[in-house]
């Protein structure tokens, strides 16, 4: 008999911070068949249809019909007010304790780490991969920067929240990452280097005098997102976003802990030499 077929997730943080708890779960669900049902999914599921209609996930909750109808923002902010609250999960705790072959999972990012991982990469790639019309817009813009540029260097750059987040720690001016740009090219002396600009909020690129930048024009959080994995190597303050990007296209990846600091080429690194398996 198979115990707990079913497993109710409920993952904390911003998109990137579920994503990373949602693999972990998932790689054990491709190894055992059981189900995995998310009663309240993250803000950017519509730009993920492998993971939407994957067989073994479920979003019972969600519907097409009602996302066209109320829109699409207005049914995901409802489903985390129903699911996501303290109350909801209290109940959630106790129902899965008294009806047979459930288990609540409520996780933050890192508190598991699931041996299966490695072994489901690719399947998990996929799943994780946007809409083609996304994925489509990307890759031209990239493919354009690459006919003039040998390198391309992502530049996640951390604004709204992080001004108060940790007291502002990993909050840098544009005078900080561009010092940084210029000690990037540096490091690739003779070749052509392109920036690519992701940052959550309008910035004005000619504050990066000497280098070459560009951004999505007109983006989302996805399309940044898929960007950065698009580079060759990218830097930016500690995040799951740039985490993820670095983990999705196995690409290396610069942590800023100080602005100040000398960049050399073994400052970058994969996520999972930065963050070992504890993501």
């Amino acid at each position: 008999m198979l115990e707990q077929i079913m497993k109710i997730l409920h993952a904390h943080g911003q998109t990137c911070n579920k994503f990373f708890t949602y693999i972990n779960y998932l790689a054990d669900s491709l190894e055992s068949g059981e189900t995995i049902v998310i009663l309240s999914p993250d803000v950017t599921l519509r730009h993920y249809p492998a993971l939407k209609n994957a067989e073994i996930l479920k979003f019972p909750f969600y519907s097409e019909f009602f996302a066209k109808n109320i829109g699409y923002n207005r049914l995901i902010k409802w489903l985390d007010r129903c699911f996501a609250n303290r109350y909801s999960l209290k109940f959630l705790s106790l129902f899965s304790k008294i009806i047979p072959f459930t288990n609540f999972i409520e996780a933050t990012t890192g508190s598991y780490s699931s041996p299966n991982r490695i072994k489901y990469h690719a399947t998990l790639k996929a799943l994780f991969t946007p809409d083609p019309t996304l994925t489509k817009k990307v890759e031209s813009i990239f493919r354009k920067e690459r006919e003039d540029h040998d390198v391309i260097c992502g530049v996640h750059i951390r604004y709204g929240d992080y001004r108060t987040w940790q007291g502002g720690r990993y909050y840098y001016s544009p005078q900080q990452y561009h010092l940084l740009m210029l000690n990037v090219l540096k490091l690739f002396h003779g070749q052509s280097v392109a920036f690519f600009i992701s940052c959550n909020e309008n910035l004005d690129l000619s504050v990066f005098p000497g280098c070459n930048c560009f951004t999505i024009p007109e983006s989302n959080s996805t399309e940044d997102l898929y960007g950065l994995s698009n580079c060759d190597l990218m830097m930016g303050p500690p995040s799951t976003f740039s985490g993820w990007a670095s983990y999705y296209a196995d690409k290396l990846l610069y942590f800023i802990e100080d602005p100040n600091a000398e960049i050399k080429t073994s400052s970058f690194k994969k996520i999972t030499e930065i963050w070992g398996k504890k993501q």
